[in-house]
């Protein structure tokens, strides 16, 4: 399972001996998650997203998930699924056929006997496509382009943000040994996709 951690804005927003307001503090949290231990940029949330996506699906790894709406937890920090065979999309972005990157994010490992949605997102492979359905019965269809590896804690600016103008659904999750320390995996695989036209 993956672990997440305070924002490092966190710790830099109280240099200098500021005393912030709860409401102040919230909009920190808000705007600057980490999930699942990467760092995420400061964000322009949208007003509220058209479709609210309710099911993915990637038929070449035989994943069929219910997508749970995510915001972030009482640290700041965005939200799991609460079932393991659940995927979390993060809400406070844009949603997945909207101008943007959309980040739906979900378990990997197994908990009570019990297999996590993602635990093959790693085996996916290019030009796969990759299904959406929201709530008002819209399908928007998805192609891989690229699958990336990155480490437990790096820099997540490009899985959030997209500046091209176009509809990108990105998917998470954890890969790699078992950090015990830091409770964590160390590694993160996210699968980078285009909306089909």
């Amino acid at each position: 399972m993956f672990k997440t951690f305070l924002p490092k804005l966190l710790l830099a927003s109280l240099i200098g001996g500021l005393v912030m307001t709860a409401y102040s503090l919230f909009l920190i949290y808000r705007q600057n998650t980490t999930f699942p231990n990467l760092t995420v940029p400061p964000v322009v949330l949208p007003e509220k997203a058209s479709e609210t996506p309710v099911q993915l699906q990637i038929p070449s790894l035989h994943i069929d998930a219910p997508i749970e709406s995510v915001g972030t937890n009482a640290s700041g920090e965005m939200d799991v699924p609460q079932d393991i065979e659940n995927v979390a999309w993060f809400s406070l972005g844009v949603a997945p056929g909207e101008t943007g990157n959309a980040v739906i994010a979900g378990h990997y490992g197994w908990k009570d006997q019990k297999a996590s949605a993602f635990d093959r997102l790693e085996e996916v492979q290019i030009n796969s496509l990759i299904h959406v359905t929201s709530a008002s019965g819209t399908l928007v269809t998805f192609k891989v382009r690229e699958v990336k590896t990155y480490a437990w804690n790096a820099d997540a600016k490009e899985i959030f943000i997209a500046a091209d103008g176009k509809s990108h659904l990105n998917l998470i999750t954890c890969a790699g040994t078992w950090d015990a320390k830091n409770k964590t995996y160390l590694e993160r695989v996210v699968v980078f996709t285009d909306k089909l036209e």
